[in-house]
């Protein structure tokens, strides 16, 4: 059986960066770009956040149990 794998991607606005680490169960931030990244969102990131978001609420929403 594998291990879980945690992704680390980064996302960069102008001046500012954060790296993100999801897997192994939680999601981690982290301030700057770190270098064992996987992928880097450069730019503006609107409509990556929106989406993301998006997607977030459903899965919450389909994992909600039922009252």
């Amino acid at each position: 059986m594998t291990e879980p794998t945690e992704v680390p991607v980064a996302v960069r606005a102008g001046l500012t960066g954060a790296t993100v680490r999801v897997g192994r169960g939680r999601v981690q931030v982290g301030n700057g770009i770190a270098e064992d990244i996987w992928a880097l969102f450069d730019g503006e990131i609107d409509a990556l956040l929106r989406a993301g978001s998006h997607s977030l609420t459903r899965e919450l929403r389909a994992a909600r149990p039922c009252r």
